[in-house]
């Protein structure tokens, strides 16, 4: 990610270590923040990168958490973060921890600590808004002023990748705001504004898309959509080294855009919202330039933005025909993702009904025979992707997932084989490949997986409790078969553990006094 903010990672700056006589200290006893530079040429007096001394905060942070130190752990992660803090890893462990200790009962940071500074530069002054997310995960504000004093620091710190932090906050800042129960337009707007301060075009083209959808009148976010689009395409073309080159390259991108098609929108929205206008724009700069796939994909892209079904059938009908035409994939692709996304609605329509009437005879058969549809058609979409793009580990692992719902296990335990060593799926794939043996009546090689998984997802959020939940079920099953105490053991030691997490997680409370039941007759 370090190439899409124009930054280059110093490999030796690991090595460099931190030379400085140590002064100053923290609430966990970090003396490595000096005053002095920090070499090539920032601005910044509070940070010389030490990996070893911040190897040590992290080891000793994950001591803790596991004996449920909170707040410890917390202030542990952030002492590594001074001397390592584009380690996204790292990042990435402190949300883990911070979770927990929300789960735990943790309480937001006290208007004390609010003020409270581990330093003056401007990584201590990132890792101060930072730290106060910590303690309280789910508050998009203070996600987004951490964003924006990494930002700071990005522009300053030239030896370290502080884009990709900011990045990464941004990502944490939309899913906080997308899982919201309502939604914020002023926060997608300001990640835009963030996103675009370090050319992350990707998200802030995202960020726009989802801010129209709440408000679709908004004719000056409509219009920056544009732009950013325009600048994601430029990002992407290669453009912006030479900055003639790229100011000829905008204008060129802009211009593709004519006057008529421009006019389009006013006496578009005089029919309808800005949301129709845009649609008729792009609609008329298709119809001019019938043959242009591009222009094809930012049409699709805003009618499937529409309320209802009309949207998704005439982004879906045009694709289709782009498809028979120039048989490129992409357009096929495309397809499938708003067909696969419009069934997904209808099954949990139909869900909701049958959970509201579940006596309906005909109710409950409509929507099984709906959902048998609906896997049908995507164990079929997915199955061509990994014919047409066999690298495709994510592709493959959806393909796996829908073979082992229609039992066709020895298919399904095949593919999650193949893709349990990529990182990026491990822990899921672990857990379906569980399923699988489980299915097949290998236990104890089930157990094997499902522990593995269980390393994957180091939390206790729904997916981690899950897991768990999963591993404590099956060995509690070889437990009983085989009569066997150690089983068992472990079984109600996962169970106390989740119980502990959260009380009311199915029925583990039932379930944890069966386990200790049971081991007291094994006992005797």
């Amino acid at each position: 990610m370090a190439k899409l903010f124009g930054k280059k990672k110093d490999k030796d700056a690991s090595a460099k270590g931190d030379t400085s006589t140590d002064s100053g200290s923290s609430s966990t006893g970090d003396s490595g923040a000096s005053g002095g530079g920090s070499g090539g040429g920032s601005v910044d007096t509070d940070f010389r990168r030490d990996a070893r001394k911040a190897t040590r905060f992290f080891e000793h942070a994950q001591t803790v958490a596991d004996a449920q130190q909170w707040d410890y752990a917390v202030d542990c992660i952030i002492s590594g973060l001074r001397h390592d803090p584009d380690n996204i890893a790292r990042h990435d462990q402190l949300r883990d921890i911070a979770v927990r200790r929300k789960v735990s009962g943790g309480k937001p940071a006290g208007m004390a600590e609010k003020f409270k500074s581990i330093g003056k530069g401007s990584i201590a002054k990132m890792l101060d808004a930072e730290k106060l997310w910590a303690k309280d995960p789910t508050n998009v504000d203070h996600v987004l002023k951490a964003m924006e004093k990494a930002i700071d620091a990005d522009e300053v710190e030239d030896e370290l990748n502080m884009g990709e932090v900011a990045y990464w906050l941004g990502e944490r800042g939309m899913e906080i705001n997308d899982g919201a129960k309502k939604r914020s337009k002023s926060v997608y707007v300001k990640l835009i504004d963030l996103f675009s301060r370090f050319g992350g075009w990707d998200k802030a083209v995202e960020c726009a898309r989802r801010a129209i959808t709440l408000d679709q009148n908004d004719d000056s976010l409509i219009e920056r959509l544009r732009d950013l689009e325009t600048e994601e395409a430029m990002y992407k073309g290669g453009y912006g080294q030479n900055r003639d080159d790229a100011d000829e390259r905008r204008d060129e991108i802009r211009k593709q855009q004519t006057e008529e098609t421009r006019k389009a929108a006013p006496a578009a929205k005089q029919r309808g919202s800005s949301l129709d206008g845009l649609i008729a724009e792009r609609l008329q700069d298709y119809k001019d330039d019938a043959d242009n796939g591009d222009k094809l994909m930012l049409l699709v892209d805003v009618l499937v933005q529409k309320e209802g079904d009309a949207g998704d059938k005439q982004a879906v009908s045009l694709l289709k025909q782009a498809y028979e035409k120039t048989n490129e994939y992409r357009f096929k692709l495309r397809m499938g993702d708003i067909t696969m996304r419009w069934m997904k609605n209808q099954y949990r329509a139909l869900k909701t009904k049958h959970q509201a009437d579940p006596d309906n005879a005909e109710l409950k058969q409509k929507f099984e025979d709906f959902y048998r549809k609906m896997m049908q058609f995507e164990l079929h979409e997915y199955t061509d992707r990994v014919k047409h793009f066999p690298n495709d580990n994510q592709a493959r692992f959806e393909m796996g997932k829908r073979l082992l719902s229609f039992k066709k296990v020895d298919d399904a335990i095949a593919v999650f084989q193949q893709v349990q060593n990529d990182p990026k799926i491990q822990g899921q794939a672990l857990m379906h490949l569980g399923q699988g043996y489980q299915q097949k009546g290998w236990l104890k090689e089930a157990a094997e997986a499902l522990h593995k998984a269980v390393e994957r997802y180091p939390g206790t959020d729904g997916a981690a409790l899950t897991v768990r939940y999963q591993l404590m079920d099956l060995l509690e099953q070889i437990a009983r078969q085989e009569k066997s105490l150690e089983y068992a053991q472990k079984a109600e030691a996962l169970a106390s553990e989740i119980l502990q997490a959260r009380i009311n997680f199915r029925d583990i409370a039932k379930r944890l006094d069966g386990l200790r039941t049971l081991l007291s007759e094994l006992r005797t």
